[in-house]
């Protein structure tokens, strides 16, 4: 049973890895005019006022 919990931490740990690498390449290509990335900065302008 330990052995099969370490297994899936292992499996979890890549699994973030990917993900992580996979946002990275989406904001690679997404680049700096794309709406989705104007959206983010308003969102992030919006959060930095509010406080």
């Amino acid at each position: 049973k330990d052995r099969f919990s370490e297994l899936e931490r292992q499996r979890s740990i890549q699994d973030n890895q990917a993900e992580e690498l996979h946002l990275n390449e989406d904001l690679d290509s997404i680049g700096q005019n794309s709406s989705m990335f104007q959206k983010g900065l308003a969102l992030k302008q919006k959060k930095l006022q509010s406080k």
